[in-house]
């Protein structure tokens, strides 16, 4: 009885140590998150600034390309960060916070196919809407990040270039976003386990990422208490389509994640 009990006392030291290593885990990816974003922060706002201020006759012609580049990436890595910042969070039991406004849809998606188009030229980004504007309460930076994620994975999934095609419609008292490619595709074994944290494709693994970026769409469109469905074939490509809900004020606490 003496050895199994100090066997116990010895795994629940270990268990212990383990939970203690986790969240300092957790701790540190928080503020290292958000260290990082103030450097990137000062990027975005100097290529905003040199943006407005390319108006020289004798200007490169490639400037304001250059500059669109590095503001769009910049955004990218914020994005990144935002999602890891999240992560953290909810891995410590912390629920995501909305800040919840008035935002456009359609404006939001257009900006977006912009910004991505003017950084892949083997791709061709097209967007269709059945209205002008598309207004809901929403959180309107967390849905910029789920349209990067969206139409980031689109892009890097099509090596060969192609059409990628994105689509805003209102469906009663929703609104509905769908991001279509033609792909390399995800395996029908990892469908099931794209939406899982650090889960990525068997088919994925020429391509850089860190297996968040899903994850990351589905926890800030649950948060909106909207749904994320994915449907794709090896070769074909991927359709992801987003549900969101155009007035929706507030959703329960969810469980911290594993």
């Amino acid at each position: 009885m003496e050895a199994i009990s100090l066997i116990l006392r010895d795994v629940s030291e270990r268990i212990g140590v383990q939970r203690q290593l986790d969240m300092e885990r957790d701790a540190f990816l928080a503020t290292l998150s958000h260290d990082l974003k103030t450097p990137l922060t000062v990027i975005v706002g100097y290529a905003r600034l040199l943006a407005r201020r390319i108006t020289a006759p004798n200007a490169p012609s490639w400037l304001p390309r250059a500059v669109d580049q590095v503001e769009a990436s910049a955004r990218r890595s914020l994005g990144m960060l935002d999602d890891l910042l999240d992560l953290a969070h909810r891995r410590m039991g912390e629920a995501i916070e909305l800040d919840r406004q008035p935002t456009d849809l359609v404006a939001l998606v257009r900006d977006a196919v912009a910004a991505h188009q003017s950084g892949t030229p083997n791709h061709r980004i097209e967007m269709t809407a059945d209205s002008d504007e598309l207004v809901g309460i929403w959180d309107r930076q967390r849905l910029e990040r789920v349209l990067d994620n969206l139409l980031g994975n689109s892009v890097k999934y099509s090596p060969s270039g192609g059409l990628i095609v994105v689509a805003v419609r209102r469906d009663g008292s929703n609104a509905r976003l769908v991001v279509r490619d033609r792909g390399i595709g995800i395996p029908p074994a990892d469908l099931a386990l794209v939406f899982d944290r650090f889960a990525r494709g068997s088919n994925a693994s020429g391509f850089s990422g860190t297996g968040i970026g899903l994850s990351s769409v589905r926890d800030l469109v649950d948060a909106h208490g909207g749904e994320v469905e994915i449907d794709s074939q090896v070769g074909v490509g991927t359709t992801v389509a987003v549900r969101l809900p155009i007035d929706y004020r507030a959703k329960p606490p969810s469980s911290p994640a594993a």
